[in-house]
């Protein structure tokens, strides 16, 4: 049983943008997923999706098993998400204990040529991603709010 507190903002109609995110989980973290069943006044407001995982950025697995269910989820609550960000961790509760570590490293240095390190928040990349990620952000919120949001 998953230990999840009830939403601190269960209603976001008064949000001018709303940030959703967490961590990777195979599709959609549980937690995530239980919020997005509870929450209210989502209809017509830009949500800004992120993630964060444990290996490299590789689009099918990382990034559209996760943002493309999220997607849909959002749309179909009438929201309309205009944004992603996608981190590596570098953490996984595996990593260190089990090969799980190892098969990462590997596929960034395979499928990218770098390593891993390369797409953490720390890395010229990270920070490059993060830094386009809040101009969205802060610019769709401006944007509601010079609609009379609050």
């Amino acid at each position: 049983m998953q230990a999840i507190r009830p939403p601190a903002y269960p209603d976001v109609s008064r949000f001018d943008c709303i940030c959703l995110g967490g961590p990777k989980w195979l599709y959609i973290a549980y937690p995530l997923a239980r919020y997005l069943e509870e929450v209210r006044g989502m209809q017509g407001k830009p949500v800004a999706m992120f993630a964060t995982f444990c290996g490299p950025p590789l689009e099918i697995f990382e990034i559209e098993m996760l943002f493309g269910p999220l997607s849909e989820k959002l749309a179909r609550r009438g929201a309309a998400p205009f944004a992603k960000l996608s981190i590596s961790s570098g953490f996984h509760e595996f990593f260190f204990f089990h090969e799980m570590g190892y098969i990462f490293r590997f596929v960034s240095r395979i499928s990218f040529g770098k390593p891993l390190s390369s797409f953490s928040q720390n890395s010229e990349w990270g920070k490059k991603q993060i830094e386009d990620f809040c101009s969205r952000v802060d610019a769709a919120a401006r944007q509601t709010g010079q609609r009379g949001g609050v």
